[in-house]
């Protein structure tokens, strides 16, 4: 786990504002990858990937702690950078993404559109059962009243944030996924989303 200062993730909530859809795409170099960020203010959660390739990964960021696990189709895409002396781990990689955030301005980032939104989700694509069972359905259709499982609860978490999160544990309320893109596919960008 990296951890990240809250005033980072206060000024990426701060550069999302100015943003249509309150999210913003920003770069960095890591090693030989260019990594590409959607960060989504109003869930404090963001979609990693790399430019050139097909594979991404959702994160939450509101607590302030970066986990380190990348599912393996991404995995596998960068391995190779993220060997050191014989040894494997993302921790450099999670290091940098942290000194990144921290260190963001109003001019190191971009507007995202819906469109691609909706690619970088479908890029997050996983048959990884470890990171969610469900990796195969990457949108989000609809809310069902029943008790949310701990992994539908963490793939809430990591689309939605912790207070829908929350909410739908309170009130019993899980997410139906799909494989393709719906009309509600973004709704996580909704600062008023209602869960019910």
């Amino acid at each position: 786990m990296v951890y990240i200062e809250i005033e980072a993730i206060n000024n990426l909530d701060v550069l999302s504002e100015k943003e249509e859809n309150n999210s913003i795409l920003f770069h960095f170099i890591f090693k030989e990858l260019n990594v590409r960020c959607i960060y989504f203010g109003n869930s404090k959660t963001m979609i990693i990937g790399f430019s050139g390739r097909n594979s991404a990964w959702n994160l939450n960021l509101s607590k302030g702690k970066i986990s380190e696990f990348i599912p393996n189709e991404a995995y596998k895409l960068i391995s190779d950078t993220l060997k050191e002396e014989g040894i494997y781990s993302n921790k450099d990689f999670f290091i940098t993404l942290k000194d990144k955030i921290e260190s963001l301005e109003g001019e190191d980032v971009d507007n995202v559109t819906e469109n691609q939104i909706i690619e970088a989700l479908r890029n997050t694509k996983t048959r990884d059962k470890k990171y969610d069972r469900e990796g195969d359905k990457p949108f989000f259709h609809h809310w069902r009243r029943v008790r949310p499982s701990k992994e539908s609860l963490n793939k809430i978490q990591r689309y939605f944030g912790d207070e829908i999160r929350e909410e739908c544990f309170k009130n019993k309320i899980t997410a139906v996924w799909s494989e393709i893109p719906t009309s509600n596919s973004l709704d996580f960008l909704n600062p008023n989303i209602d869960v019910s």
